[in-house]
């Protein structure tokens, strides 16, 4: 048996998040824009498993140590995972502009007709 994705989980996102049996395995899911709340909910169900043996007073003890670790690993890997960003859009609109070049040369079209 192949584990799935709830029917509201897989509402929130695109058609190749909801076929995939896992999107942690999938290229590129988990990681955008929009999904943070996921990754940090994944990073604070570490904790699920000694919920049960814990007072409520140590649950949110250790569930305010885990958020607090966890904006920091953040606060950490800002400029790194900006800069990977910036470096990702600027190949992918360079990629874009040239398939726009290709577009345009075959469909024989003037920058002015394509304004138009």
């Amino acid at each position: 048996m192949k584990p799935f994705l709830s029917v509201f989980h897989a509402k929130a996102h695109d058609f190749k998040c909801e076929v995939k049996w896992s999107g942690a395995y999938q290229d590129g899911a988990g990681l955008t824009l929009g999904e943070e709340v996921e990754q940090c909910n994944a990073f604070l169900s570490r904790i699920a498993v000694t919920r049960k043996h814990t007072s409520k007073a140590g649950c949110t003890d250790m569930l305010t140590l885990m958020a607090m670790r966890w904006n920091q690993q953040k606060f950490n890997n800002l400029a790194i995972s900006l800069t990977r960003r910036y470096q990702k859009t600027t190949k992918a609109l360079q990629s874009q502009l040239q398939n726009l070049e290709s577009m345009k040369a075959q469909l024989i079209v003037t920058a002015s007709q394509l304004e138009e």
